[in-house]
C-alpha cells in the first residue's frame, strides 16, 4: 500500500541505527526474545542462519535479473499486471516522486508454471527457481511467524503459520526493479541534497502479514522509526546484507495484537513505514519481496 507523504514541515532526518539483526540457529528462547523485541521497537529486523540456500537465491536473482534486463516490448508481453504480471509505473507525491517495475506472482506452483511461457524464453528453468525460491521462503516465513506465536505464549503456536500453509492462501510473489538514476551531461550536480527526494517506491506500510524481503546487495531500503525523533520519526537505512533476509511486520498483524491481550507490543500505534532511494549512477536494484496475506 503506498500513502501520500505530506509535505514536509521539518527538515528530512535521517540517523544511522543498528538494527536488529537476528540469528535464527541460535538458542530457541534466545531467538523468540529477540523477535518479539524487534517487533516492539522497529516492527523490522533481519535474520541470518535462515537456512535457505545461497543456491536458491542465486538461481532467483540470475532469473530476475534477466527478465527486467529485457526490451521493454518483451517485458509487457507478461503484462498488464491485473494484478498479476507485469507492471511498470510511476509512484509518489508532492516531490516524493519514484519509478518502479515489478512482476507479481501468486504462489501456486501450477499457476507460477503457467506463467512462465510469457516470462522467460527457459519457461522451465523460470519455473523451477521461482517454485524452489517461494517453497524455501514458505518455510522461513512460517518459522518466523511460529517464534512470534510462541512469544506472545499464544496456545497454538502455529495460529499464524497455518495460514500460509493452506493450499489455498493468498500469498504473493514479487520482483521490484528500480532503475538507476542516470547523470546527464546538463544535470551533473555533486551536492548530496540533489539526490535527497531520488525515491523508487515512496513511503508506505505493508497491508499484508508479514513482508520477507531479499534485496541484491544494493541499498537503498529505509524504515522510518519513532525511537528517537517524537512524531517525526527518523528514516533508518537498511545496509545491503550479503546472507539476510528483511522482515517487516505488516499492518493486519499488528491490528491483531492491538486488539488482543497483547497489547504489549508495538507501544507506538504506528505502523512501521519504510521507502526504497535511488542511488547516484547506481545499477538498478532488484528486490525479492514475498507477501503473506490472510486467505479469503
Amino acid at each position: 500500500m503506498v500513502v501520500a507523504s505530506p509535505s514536509p514541515t521539518h527538515p528530512e532526518n535521517v540517523q544511522f541505527i543498528e538494527l536488529p539483526i537476528i540469528d535464527l540457529s541460535a538458542e530457541r528462547s534466545k531467538v523468540i526474545n529477540l523477535v518479539i523485541k524487534a517487533c516492539e521497537e522497529y516492527g523490522f529486523f533481519e535474520v541470518i542462519n535462515h537456512g535457505v540456500s545461497h543456491g536458491i537465491i542465486t538461481r532467483m536473482e540470475e532469473q530476475g535479473l534477466g527478465f527486467f534486463a529485457k526490451p521493454l516490448g518483451d517485458k509487457q508481453k507478461a503484462g498488464p499486471a491485473t494484478p498479476f504480471g507485469y507492471g511498470c509505473k510511476n509512484i509518489g507525491f508532492n516531490g516524493d516522486v519514484g519509478a518502479v517495475e515489478y512482476l507479481m506472482l501468486g504462489t501456486n506452483s501450477l499457476s507460477i508454471v503457467e506463467r512462465s511461457y510469457a516470462i522467460s524464453n527457459d519457461p522451465k528453468m523460470f519455473s523451477s527457481a521461482v517454485n524452489g525460491y517461494v517453497e524455501a521462503v514458505t518455510g522461513l516465513a512460517c518459522e518466523i511467524l511460529e517464534l512470534m506465536a510462541e512469544g506472545l505464549r499464544v496456545q497454538d503456536s502455529s495460529v499464524f503459520s497455518k495460514m500460509i500453509k493452506d493450499v489455498d492462501n493468498d500469498s504473493i510473489f514479487r520482483l521490484n526493479h528500480y532503475p538507476p538514476i542516470l547523470c546527464s551531461n546538463n544535470n551533473n550536480n555533486k551536492d548530496p541534497s540533489f539526490h535527497a527526494n531520488k525515491v523508487g517506491f515512496g513511503e508506505h506500510t505493508d497491508p499484508q502479514i508479514l513482508t520477507i524481503l531479499k534485496s541484491n546487495d544494493v541499498g537503498g531500503l529505509q524504515v522510518k522509526s519513532q525511537v528517537d525523533d517524537g512524531d517525526h520519526g527518523v528514516w533508518v537505512p537498511v545496509p545491503p546484507h550479503p546472507t539476510a533476509f528483511c522482515v517487516n511486520v505488516g499492518d493486519i498483524l499488528q491490528v491483531w495484537f492491538h486488539f488482543s491481550i497483547f497489547f504489549f507490543i508495538f507501544p507506538s500505534g504506528k505502523a512501521r513505514c519504510h521507502r526504497i532511494l535511488l542511488f547516484y549512477l547506481k545499477m538498478g536494484k532488484i528486490v525479492f519481496v514475498y507477501r503473506i496475506k490472510v486467505i479469503k
